[in-house]
């Protein structure tokens, strides 16, 4: 919150979505570029934006950096139970 009162960019995309959303909605449209280039932007969000990271770079078939960003997505506090199949 407090970022956001002091920077609004830093939080939210162009357009009002969040960056969060705003990976969201390239990781469902197939930008994986556009996903690991966005998932760099400061966000309260840091936790889900490494996992789709790593996914998407999972499937841009840079394997170490998915590891990578799928230790960072657990490190900040991500618990969906699919960041343990990916990491396996």
């Amino acid at each position: 919150l407090i970022l956001a009162l002091v920077s609004p960019s830093l939080v939210f995309a162009q357009d009002g979505q969040t960056t969060l959303e705003k990976i969201e909605d390239a990781f469902a449209q197939g930008f994986y570029q556009e996903v690991v280039q966005d998932s760099e932007a400061p966000t309260t969000e840091k936790g889900k934006i490494f996992f789709l990271r790593g996914v998407a770079l999972n499937k841009l078939q840079r394997y170490d950096q998915a590891l990578e960003a799928f230790k960072s997505s657990l490190k900040y506090g991500f618990k969906d139970p699919e960041i343990y199949l990916r990491l396996s």
